[in-house]
């Protein structure tokens, strides 16, 4: 009776992560669930379409023994100790473990998007509409076009120096800038 009670126990077991191995087209990791006891190389549960490498700083995970083989371990990463915390009801957050980048999205159509340094976006297409305004705020702006940049309007406001450096066509007639 002992032993059927130890192996039920070790159906779900919680345990913390030492090693995590992300080179393969499995993520793996090394958990300790007792003290002297590491399941090495379990699986690591991930959803499809979202990974994440949690580090092994105090991490906690889920281990499951399938089928009830503790030889088959999978481990569920629970916490990283890096969580947001104090979210209201209906709010999500996909974030960076160093709390550097986060994309929170809240309820009533908000999507909030913070990064430390930068917002890269990569396509051979881009396109961004509103439906009533678009601000861009910055120190400094720069857009650059390597074939032509088309800006349509009806109306162009330039407030400021405006500084043109090569000609300047207005209805068709080329303006000789100095």
């Amino acid at each position: 009776m002992d032993e059927l009670l130890a192996q039920l126990r070790g159906l779900v077991q919680r345990g913390v992560v030492h090693r995590v191995d992300d080179l393969g087209a499995t993520q793996t990791a090394d958990v300790e669930t007792a003290e002297g006891v590491v399941r090495g190389a379990a699986q690591v549960l991930q959803m499809p379409g979202l990974a994440c490498n949690p580090g092994t700083a105090g991490v906690m995970a889920v281990v499951l023994a399938c089928g009830g083989d503790q030889g088959i371990p999978l481990v569920w990463i629970t916490a990283t100790g890096a969580g947001l915390g104090g979210l209201p009801a209906g709010e999500a957050v996909l974030y960076a473990l160093d709390n550097s980048a986060r994309v929170h999205v809240r309820p009533g159509g908000l999507v909030h998007v913070v990064a430390a340094t930068r917002v890269t976006v990569e396509a051979p297409e881009i396109e961004a509409t509103a439906t009533t305004r678009a601000t861009v705020t910055a120190p400094t702006i720069e857009a650059t076009a390597t074939t032509k940049a088309t800006v349509t309007a009806p109306a162009i406001d330039l407030v400021g120096a405006v500084n043109v450096l090569g000609s300047l066509k207005v209805n068709g007639v080329t303006l000789n800038v100095p």
